[in-house]
C-alpha cells in the first residue's frame, strides 16, 4: 500500500492533506490488514474446498473403473454377438470420462 500516493488521493478529490501519522491513515492502514485477513482465510477455504473435491473426485474415479473391470470381467465372457464391442465402447466412454476428470481436476 502506497501511503503518499493515498494522502496525495485525499488532497487531490478532497483538499484535504494527511500526513502518515494522521488517525485517518491509522484506519486505512488498519482496515488494509484486516482485508487481508480475510482474504487469506477465504483462499485458504477455497484451497481446501479444491483438495477435497479432488479427492472425492479421485475417489469416484477409482470406484468407477473397479466396478466396470468387475462387469468387464463377469459379463465381456459371455461370447453373446456384439458384447465384447459393448464393452470396449464401455470402456472407451469410460476411459474419457475419466481423462476429462483429470483435466477438470487439474484446471480447477
Amino acid at each position: 500500500m502506497d501511503i503518499n500516493r493515498l494522502m496525495a488521493e485525499a488532497i487531490a478529490r478532497h483538499g484535504v492533506k494527511l500526513d502518515a501519522t494522521d488517525p485517518a491513515m491509522v484506519i486505512v492502514t488498519l482496515n488494509r490488514l484486516m482485508l487481508e485477513d480475510a482474504v487469506h482465510e477465504v483462499a485458504d477455504e477455497i484451497r481446501k474446498a479444491a483438495n477435497e473435491i479432488e479427492a472425492a473426485g479421485e475417489r469416484l474415479q477409482k470406484g468407477v473403473g473397479t466396478a466396470l473391470a468387475r462387469e468387464v470381467a463377469r459379463n465381456g465372457k459371455s461370447g453373446a454377438p456384439g458384447t465384447q464391442v459393448q464393452w470396449l465402447r464401455v470402456a472407451l466412454a469410460a476411459m474419457a470420462a475419466f481423462a476429462f476428470g483429470l483435466i477438470v481436476g487439474r484446471s480447477i
